[in-house]
């Protein structure tokens, strides 16, 4: 997965061809998995939207270094 996103990091800068992903992991599980470099191109590539299920907090923050990556971003 950690090469299928650094791929897609190339496309994006290069053709502009955007990736849409989504995950329950937060920034620290994400970098465990795939490591700090992979983590800072996702920061590039991602939006971030963070939604608390149990329905106490909704959140929409862009741009930050944060939890749950729905959707690319808008260039």
């Amino acid at each position: 997965m950690g090469e299928i996103l650094l791929s897609r990091h190339d496309l994006f800068l290069d053709k502009k061809i955007k990736t849409h992903a989504t995950t329950n992991l937060n920034a620290q599980e994400l970098e465990e998995l795939y490591g700090i470099r992979v983590r800072s191109r996702m920061r590039q590539l991602f939006n971030l939207v963070a939604f608390d299920i149990g329905g106490a907090r909704t959140s929409v923050n862009k741009n930050k270094k944060e939890s749950y990556i729905v959707s690319e971003k808008s260039f």
